[in-house]
């Protein structure tokens, strides 16, 4: 059975002929003759004015033909001049290039943004070298280049992925870390045991089957243990140094704990009154690597003022195994799950 012809709406086609009609005139108009200019210029007038006001479903016959006949007659005073009208301008070339300039600009300063990865602290969920985006608005739309809310967004979730601005002065300040959101204020936060507390309660985890590989050329001498962790809605796997590979010396170390009872480290007693606990402060969060043993992250300088926060990890774009697939929000497909029974 054939598919019924669609029928064009007349009203609809018109006004996408008045609207094409109106910019090649613009941009072109100056190539015609004055009559021909004229001429174009007087059915674009009447074209318009038959439109004023008519909606596509209207039934208004008289209406409908005046629409006809200016549709028409616009149509072949534009088809007697198509020569001289059919090459496009430099101005409409540099104005289409400009306008796409600026929409790429403003996605990117408010929208999305992309992202490449330099380091290996996100292991095994994101590698060195993925790329991806960054939703830029859902913690808020920020003036550009600042820390200033124009429109406000929601808190960051624990177990989101976030790219924020280095927040302690030095040779890192203000360069964009990727790392997984571990509390929220007032949360009070320990590693212990290789196993994240949060507010006085282990989190879910589920040991995997690994083959020990740690995936990071930083780690090759090493052996890996992972887990899938639950915090939230949100399921992911870290890794930790299970130990040094047969034959080699023993230079791989696991830290299980922290904070721990050292005067160099954050968290310590030494200026923590809530040890062997952290407290996430107000306005801040506490970052993490899912790469728990080769990760720069808020166990070694503290933690991250939300206002610093660009936006969370959203989807993969490069390499194409990954494409389009989520960052933070399940557990990544590349990595082969079978849970310890």
């Amino acid at each position: 059975m054939k598919k019924k012809e669609r029928v064009a709406n007349p009203v609809v086609q018109a006004r996408k002929l008045l609207k094409d009609a109106t910019r090649i005139l613009k941009y072109r108009g100056g190539r015609l003759a004055p009559a021909a200019r004229d001429e174009c210029g007087g059915w674009l007038k009447a074209l318009a004015k038959a439109l004023d006001g008519t909606r596509p479903d209207t039934t208004d016959r008289e209406r409908l033909e005046s629409i006809r006949q200016a549709s028409e007659r616009l149509s072949a005073a534009m088809k007697a001049s198509e020569k001289l009208l059919s090459t496009a301008t430099i101005r409409e070339y540099v104005e289409s290039i400009g306008t796409a300039v600026v929409l790429a600009l403003l996605v990117r300063a408010f929208v999305f943004e992309a992202f490449h990865i330099p380091t290996g602290s996100m292991i095994p969920t994101v590698n060195i070298a993925d790329h991806m985006f960054v939703n830029k608005y859902i913690y808020g739309l920020r003036i550009p280049f600042t820390h200033k809310d124009i429109v406000g967004g929601r808190m960051p979730s624990r177990g989101e992925v976030v790219v924020f601005d280095f927040p302690v002065p030095g040779e890192n300040y203000g360069q964009a870390f990727l790392k997984r959101v571990i509390g929220l204020p007032g949360d009070r936060v320990r590693l212990s045991g290789n196993v994240l507390e949060i507010n006085g309660r282990p989190i879910e985890v589920k040991p995997i089957v690994h083959e020990g590989d740690c995936g990071d050329a930083n780690l090759a001498a090493c052996l890996c243990a992972r887990q899938v962790e639950r915090l939230g809605d949100v399921e992911y796997v870290s890794q930790h140094i299970a130990g040094t590979r047969p034959g080699l010396p023993e230079t791989c170390r696991n830290e299980p704990e922290w904070p721990v009872n050292n005067p160099m480290s954050f968290g310590s007693p030494v200026d923590n009154p809530d040890f062997p606990y952290v407290v996430v402060p107000g306005g801040h969060v506490l970052c993490m690597g899912d790469n728990r043993d080769n990760s720069s992250d808020g166990r070694y300088w503290g933690f991250v003022p939300i206002d610093n926060i660009r936006g969370r990890a959203t989807f993969f774009w490069w390499p194409p195994s990954k494409m389009f697939r989520k960052v933070s929000q399940t557990v990544p497909e590349s990595v082969p799950v079978k849970v310890v029974p």
